[in-house]
């Protein structure tokens, strides 16, 4: 049977009641990544009622076929991938930011804590629901001992992300009576080591701070100018399956054809380009040039 209830069918999970107590604490803009997004009921309400840009990370593929057919000509990116211990601690290497992340129901299935401290380094707000502490006949309960071990769920929320953490609700569940929604929030920083996900050479001339909402990220020591969205490099190693070849070659040539191109030094590479839900940004003209284009890194993820 499917987790979620959606459009496209009847789910284990009626998700309404959860979008309403998430709903009022999403930020207004920027991006939002959904860890174990299922078959898709939240990706496709960012897409219906917010002004963000989804991003779905899911492993299981009849699952990421339900996503592409519930947001199928809407805005959101479906990648077919596994979140582990790995790749969030390399991401925490990177520039990468987002601003909220969704980890419904996802953390005892993944049982690592260190997924959870990377991904509260990488984000502004976490959202977090795990089986109830008393809840025993639930999937994953080594990671429910772990939790248990704290004495709380909240105090496990904070001593593994060291943050400020808060009960936004209370929900229905469906191996127990019903589940509490955590809010991870409150101001962090971390010096990154690397400018994108695909840059092996340690550089540590980076500092990202999130405060009061907003990011500031400084480069040597200097403020520079932050776009709230996602590093298309970070998107191709979540194996981004949708949209597809055509529609991103088709919006990647509008923002390059609008360039001066006496300005552009070097080639433009994926990593140099920042998705946003309404437009795509390049932070990066002088770049050395590269054997390979952005096309051709596109092509590697996507059939063309």
């Amino acid at each position: 049977m499917k987790y979620q209830t959606t459009t496209l069918g009847k789910g284990e999970r009626d998700c309404n009641e959860r979008w309403s107590v998430i709903a009022p604490y999403l930020p207004k803009s920027g991006v939002v990544l959904d860890v174990g997004a299922a078959e898709g009921y939240f990706l496709n309400r960012i897409a219906d009622d917010t002004d963000l840009l989804a991003v779905g990370v899911e492993k299981h593929k009849g699952r990421v076929e339900n996503q592409k057919k519930l947001l199928a000509g809407k805005s959101g990116i479906i990648c077919d991938f596994e979140i582990n211990k790995s790749f969030t601690y390399k991401l925490t290497t990177t520039c990468e930011f987002f601003d909220s992340i969704l980890l419904l129901s996802a953390l005892h299935w993944i049982n690592c804590d260190h997924v959870l401290r990377d991904l509260s380094m990488l984000a502004g707000t976490v959202f977090v629901e795990i089986p109830s502490i008393d809840d025993y006949s639930s999937t994953g309960q080594k990671f429910m001992q772990r939790v248990r071990a704290c004495g709380s769920e909240r105090e496990y929320l904070e001593v593994i992300s060291q943050r400020h953490v808060k009960k936004i609700g209370e929900v229905k569940a469906h191996t127990s009576e019903t589940r509490n929604l955590w809010l991870i929030h409150g101001p962090f920083s971390r010096t990154p080591s690397r400018p994108h996900i695909d840059y092996e050479k340690e550089k540590k001339q980076y500092l990202l701070k999130y405060i009061n909402g907003q990011v500031e990220f400084y480069k040597k020591n200097e403020q520079k100018e932050w776009v709230n969205g996602v590093n298309f490099a970070t998107l191709l190693a979540m194996n981004m399956v949708s949209p597809g070849y055509e529609w991103w070659e088709r919006h990647i040539r509008e923002v390059t054809d609008c360039l001066d191109q006496s300005k552009v030094k070097g080639d433009l590479r994926a990593h140099n380009l920042i998705i946003t839900r309404e437009m795509a940004y390049w932070i990066d003209l002088d770049h050395h040039a590269h054997k390979t284009t952005i096309f051709e890194d596109i092509k590697k993820c996507l059939k063309a």
